[in-house]
């Protein structure tokens, strides 16, 4: 028998939108998990890119829109999908978050993916502005590739610091076939740090540890939250988590909270550094990496290809 039960209605979670990908993390930083739900309305699937140029200009449009459910901490939630700039004709498929600019705050990649020849737009790039909503940077970051994004994942694949974004393109279709995408971020202003957890009591992924950093600027501190998962549901991240920092801040304590029930916590962690933090140890061990360089293939520049 499950032990499973339905709980959107009493959680205000419940509802009959479409959607593809789902995920929970913290949008706020305050500990409490929160969940992104992206709309996908396949009742417009012939005029997607109708209702985005309605978006554009301004115009109210019909298509469902991703939700942002924020968690209030006693077991409900709020969807505050449009205060948070988020009313928006995404059609998310494929879809991930990470932090692009290493400010502590979890951003936002959404891959349009329906497989209609004529659903041509952008895929979607949104920053967090600290936990207060988002702010689209498509443009600015150079991500709106119009290909059909079915899977993204963030990952510093260099291990210069920030994280990189690797896309999976390409539509159900042979005549929609394209090639994969990794887009290199070069945001080098804040401070990182990188953590490999390692359950003993635990499970040995540590997935479901919650890591509390905190930090500290001129005697104000704030605290920045992650939880270990797979990332979202159509696009996945390492369990190897990556923290941004901003440059004025130090670290004054890493607590780690178990899935098994304990509690670890560490002080002298150096910013800028990758650790491996097994459950109950008494220091982190320091990993010794140099960064790499993507290296382009100067006999790939020719870019017609047949299928």
């Amino acid at each position: 028998m499950s032990n499973s039960f339905f709980i959107a209605p009493q959680t205000n979670t419940a509802g009959n939108k479409q959607s593809f990908p789902c995920w929970f993390f913290d949008f706020n930083n305050d500990g409490n998990l929160d969940i992104f739900a992206g709309g996908y309305s396949t009742r417009f699937n012939n005029t997607l890119p109708f209702h985005y140029l309605k978006e554009l200009v301004g115009q109210e449009i019909e298509a469902d829109v991703p939700d942002l459910f924020v968690n209030k901490g006693n077991s409900t939630f709020e969807n505050i999908a449009k205060k948070a700039g988020l009313n928006k004709a995404c059609f998310v498929m494929g879809a991930g978050y990470g932090d692009m600019n290493n400010d502590g705050y979890l951003d936002l990649y959404l891959g349009t993916g329906e497989p209609d020849l004529k659903a041509i737009l952008p895929n979607r790039a949104f920053l967090n502005a600290g936990g207060t909503g988002f702010k689209e940077i498509t443009a600015q970051a150079r991500l709106g590739h119009l290909q059909k994004g079915h899977g993204i994942s963030f990952a510093d694949l260099d291990f210069d610091g920030d994280q990189d974004i690797y896309a999976v393109f390409g539509g159900a279709y042979e005549g929609d076939n394209f090639f994969d995408a990794l887009f290199e971020n070069h945001n080098n202003e804040n401070n990182w740090l990188k953590l490999k957890l390692e359950g003993v009591q635990s499970n040995r992924a540590a997935i479901g540890a919650r890591i509390q950093l905190i930090v500290e600027d001129r005697n104000v501190e704030r605290s920045i939250y992650r939880h270990i998962s797979n990332g979202s549901s159509f696009g996945e991240n390492p369990f190897t988590v990556e923290i941004g920092i901003l440059k004025n801040e130090r670290i004054k304590k890493l607590i780690i909270d178990w899935p098994s029930g304990q509690t670890d916590e560490y002080e002298n962690i150096n910013p800028n550094s990758y650790y491996l933090v097994k459950e109950g140890s008494q220091n982190p061990q320091l990993f010794n990496y140099k960064p790499i360089s993507f290296q382009k293939n100067k006999e790939m520049d020719h870019s017609h290809h047949h299928h």
